[in-house]
């Protein structure tokens, strides 16, 4: 195959003419599998509510035991190959289609610009497909914001020459101010991206989606409105957050460090590590792990099919943990000073449990005890992966 040939192809599947399937036969009957894009543009939410409504559907269909646990287990291990699969080829598997496109240098250029917000603008959205977006909460009225764009061109000149065509142009809409990259960005066969440092009040309720590109947002009070975090692949870093949040990813990282707040965490495969915190809400992962440490205040609760948890938690009065995994494995540090009835349940994994519990009993396959007078309740459970409470 010829590569003007190669092009038009891929371009037709850029330009939504010819499906990937269609794309991928035609490719590969001239030129063989390995030649063949194995990922084509798509939005976050899209990806994540396909890869996760199917997750859900299938762990609805299914009654809890020993058997449905290994039958959860091997499609949760099907489900996060897949979810590998795809993230690894939308992360790299599209570089010799993009070679094809862009040649030259890689070039970073950064601007920065300064507007002022009116008193109306209460919420900031911003949606970047393959940039990196941070947002930093400050003591301030206005934006301040750090475009750096990474272009591939023959010399500074022509770097400039294409700079100039990628405008950034955040807008004020009633209570929002909406921050978007060109559309000539988000297309996977460009080699050009945005990373977006935004400089904003803190207490501006904050949306952002992108599909690639890693999410940084920190010191940051917004209150009981819920606010909204995507990602297909890119990292998540949430440092010192007051508010309701809601944070999707299918094979990104999420890291939480000094957050507070009711939060709603949902991953396919990717691991999430909360330090220093203090949270209610939920977590919800099909392979992730979750390794969580600090004062649980309020009530939490983790549901997988296979990730395993970590806890190293203080348990308050009126707090409340409960865990429940498939396959994964269980472990929790309780420190003194918790105040928590602790149970632990296993239909086919063992249970051990080296803590200091009053009126502790153990069993093959149960376990319950309390710390203090029992006011906090931690439940444990698992279908068939082992507990350790120490």
């Amino acid at each position: 195959m010829t590569a003007d040939a190669r092009k038009m192809i891929l371009r037709m599947l850029q330009e939504g003419k010819i499906t990937l399937e269609e794309a991928d036969q035609l490719l590969s009957a001239t030129v063989g599998a390995k030649e063949a894009p194995k990922a084509a543009e798509s939005k976050s939410k899209n990806i994540f509510d396909q890869v996760v409504g199917g997750v859900e559907s299938t762990i609805g269909t299914i009654k809890t035991g020993v058997e449905a646990g290994k039958v959860l287990d091997s499609i949760g291990k099907k489900i996060n190959s897949v979810v590998t699969s795809v993230s690894q080829a939308w992360e790299s598997g599209m570089d010799s289609v993009v070679a094809n496109f862009q040649d030259g240098e890689r070039f970073e250029l950064a601007e920065q610009v300064g507007i002022p917000l009116n008193e109306k603008v209460t919420q900031i959205s911003v949606t970047n497909l393959k940039g990196n977006v941070t947002l930093i909460g400050e003591d301030r009225k206005d934006l301040a914001l750090k475009i750096t764009k990474f272009i591939y061109a023959a010399n500074q000149e022509d770097a400039e020459k294409k700079s100039g065509n990628l405008h950034i142009n955040p807008q004020q809409v009633g209570d929002r101010l909406k921050i978007d990259v060109p559309e000539t960005t988000r297309s996977v066969f460009q080699k050009e991206s945005i990373d977006l440092e935004c400089r904003i009040p803190r207490n501006l309720l904050p949306t952002v989606a992108t599909d690639t590109g890693s999410v940084t947002v920190r010191d940051m009070q917004f209150g009981d409105q819920e606010a909204d975090i995507k990602t297909v692949s890119g990292h998540l870093t949430l440092e010192k957050l007051t508010g309701a949040l809601k944070v999707q990813t299918v094979s990104g990282a999420m890291n939480l460090k000094q957050c507070i707040g009711k939060w709603q965490l949902k991953s396919v495969s990717g691991d999430i590590t909360i330090g220093e915190a203090r949270l209610a809400g939920t977590i919800n992962s099909n392979s992730g792990k979750l390794r969580l440490n600090g004062l649980l205040q309020g009530q939490l609760q983790f549901h997988s099919m296979s990730g395993d948890f970590s806890g190293d938690l203080t348990v308050g009065a009126d707090s409340g943990l409960e865990a429940t995994t498939t396959s994964g494995r269980l472990d929790l540090h309780l420190q003194e000073g918790s105040d928590v009835q602790v149970t632990g349940v296993t239909l086919a994994g063992s249970v051990t449990c080296s803590a200091n519990l009053d009126g502790k009993e153990v069993e093959k396959n149960q376990m319950k005890g309390r710390m203090g007078s029992g006011a906090g309740q931690v439940s444990l459970r698992s279908t068939s992966g082992s507990i350790e409470i120490k």
